[in-house]
């Protein structure tokens, strides 16, 4: 078939990666859904069997159908294959060595290597078909992933052999990193969005159809785009729905009607649990799962001499793959994302177009997104930011006994914004979290170099030294520590500013704010912090009026004077 289609010219003309995982993307295949819809989302999911897939499709139109080697989407009546005429799986994973297989028949395990039986019982099964009709045959090979085991007449093929290292093992993209720069990934149908207007009520079906509404008037809104309705109604399910006029003129109620129903499907417990020491089990009987799957059988149940099917109504549909609930509401999601235009204005319009839309009683619309988390974020981060600034604060309260030094020392923490706003600005990483973060550090290390000076000039003022010369001491001898403090930390922070390694990209804001914050606040605190000092010590110097002096702790005293 590969080659006919190949001598034929088939192309693909657009092409779609159903998922990376095995489990999840042959279900993808299977089902021609994506796996938010069919359900299989991990490894360990398995596949509901009842779920319309494309063997099904084929066999229904007189194709021949099989499958033979890996299936690892479940087994047992619920998850083993379902559509084809003939199947041989490998349980979970399989073997490479004598696997065991399980069938319609039941299980054996096969002498030899897995690849070589699996090629094997597919051409057989070719080889035996009805050549008059059409067949789709799934070959599922084993995949090499670890512990991965050759066949024995190959283990020893590479042995002393180097094999070469392909040319783009190192390949780091440099001559490519223009077309990945403007390529834009973008995952659709998340929960994720800059903009989401909730909808919350009690009936699921008005919810839906609010949503639609919701949709239907901001797709026309040019600073939105990829507008889409949050929830998915992918999940196949029939609806029986009694007639209740019809169920009373038999005498019979609602419940009467689903309990049969239930029963018929679901089975009953025992009367008597099974117990086995202090354990107990319940029991359920049920029919086999074959005369629970059609359709004609259940309308077929009577209640008192009554046809269901009499009393009924059956209909077939999409159920949602998921249920959302916030405050105990159920809701769904239009989901957007803005283009063109801020966050703010996005909000703004869509609550504009929004306002006035009919829905029914109860139903609550409220537009929010991503900004809601922003918002949430750096609340925390202004709260951080003020606990910080107060802590700092009460340990240089403590450490001066003064209450006017600490804010001396504090002036360098705006001093840092001077830089690390610059700073942002230039290597594009903008206000976000991780540089919220950085800010919330810088309060702690700016302080580092004015505790260091006001200290000193403390010191010197102890020993002697008048307000003016102890400034320009202290800002003499403390240069030298204080700049090569600044350049150890900024030089240590460097890589983390450039980005390097995994998740680089992520932490690199935080670097970017504490060096360029720390680079400004070293430089400026060289000069505002003495000025701020002699203003505060001795503003009254000049024109003899009491000044606030230092005191032999250190701190300062009201009714000093100072002889310069």
């Amino acid at each position: 078939q590969l080659d006919r289609l190949a001598a034929g010219g088939m192309r693909f003309d657009a092409a779609f990666c159903t998922n990376s995982i095995c489990t999840p993307s042959r279900a993808a295949v299977l089902t021609g859904t994506y796996n938010h819809v069919n359900g299989v989302t991990t490894l360990d999911t398995p596949m509901d069997n009842t779920l319309q897939t494309y063997p099904k499709l084929m066999q229904a139109a007189g194709y021949q159908t099989a499958v033979f080697g890996k299936w690892h989407l479940g087994h047992g009546p619920a998850h083993d294959p379902t559509g084809f005429d003939d199947w041989a799986v490998l349980p979970h994973q399989g073997e490479y060595h004598d696997p065991e297989f399980l069938s319609a028949d039941g299980s054996c395990v096969i002498a030899g290597y897995a690849t070589d039986i699996i090629t094997d019982m597919s051409l057989d099964w070719l080889e035996a078909r009805d050549r008059s009709r059409p067949f789709a045959l799934m070959v599922h090979h084993k995949a090499p992933h670890r512990h991965w085991e050759p066949d024995a007449k190959h283990a020893h093929m590479y042995e002393n052999e180097t094999i070469p290292e392909p040319h783009t093992l190192w390949d780091d993209h440099a001559t490519r990193s223009a077309a990945a720069e403007a390529a834009r990934c973008h995952m659709m149908d998340l929960d994720e969005a800059d903009l989401a207007v909730r909808i919350q009520g009690d009936e699921l079906a008005d919810l839906i159809a609010v949503a639609e509404s919701a949709k239907a008037r901001l797709v026309g809104l040019p600073q939105l785009r990829d507008v889409r309705v949050g929830m998915q109604l992918g999940q196949p399910e029939l609806e029986i729905e009694v007639d209740r006029d019809r169920a009373a003129r038999y005498g019979l109620s609602v419940y009467d009607v689903a309990s049969t129903i239930e029963s018929y499907l679901r089975g009953l417990p025992t009367s008597e649990p099974f117990t086995e020491f202090s354990e107990k089990l319940e029991i359920r009987v049920q029919l086999p799962e074959e005369a629970r799957q059609r359709l004609p059988d259940v309308l077929s149940l009577r209640l008192s001499d009554v046809p269901l099917s009499e009393v009924v109504r059956v209909r077939q549909g999409y159920g949602p793959v998921e249920i959302l609930r916030e405050d105990q509401s159920r809701t769904v999601q239009v989901l957007a994302e803005v283009a063109g235009a801020g966050l703010t204005e996005a909000v703004g319009q869509a609550e504009g177009r929004l306002d006035g839309m009919p829905r029914p009683p109860r139903t609550t619309l409220a537009v929010g997104g991503e900004n809601e988390e922003m918002r949430a974020s750096f609340r925390s981060l202004f709260f951080a930011f003020g606990l910080a600034l107060f802590l700092v604060y009460l340990i240089l309260a403590a450490q001066f006994e003064s209450l006017l030094q600490p804010v001396v020392v504090l002036v360098a923490v705006p001093l840092a914004a001077v830089g690390a706003v610059p700073a942002l600005w230039l290597t594009g990483s903008g206000i976000n979290l991780m540089s919220g973060i950085g800010l919330v550090i810088l309060i702690g290390i700016v302080v580092n170099d004015a505790i260091v000076k006001v200290d000193f000039i403390n010191q010197l003022r102890r020993g002697g030294f008048a307000l003016r010369e102890a400034i320009g001491e202290a800002g003499r001898l403390r240069l030298r520590p204080i700049v090569m403090t600044t350049a150890t930390t900024v030089l240590g922070l460097i890589p983390l500013a450039l980005g390097w390694g995994a998740g680089g990209d992520l932490r690199s804001p935080l670097a970017v704010v504490v060096i360029g914050g720390l680079i400004s606040a070293t430089f400026l605190t060289l000069i505002v912090v003495p000025v701020v000092y002699s203003l505060v010590a001795g503003g009254g110097e000049e024109l003899g009026a009491p000044e606030l002096g230092v005191a032999p702790d250190g701190g300062f005293r009201a009714g000093a004077t100072t002889v310069a």
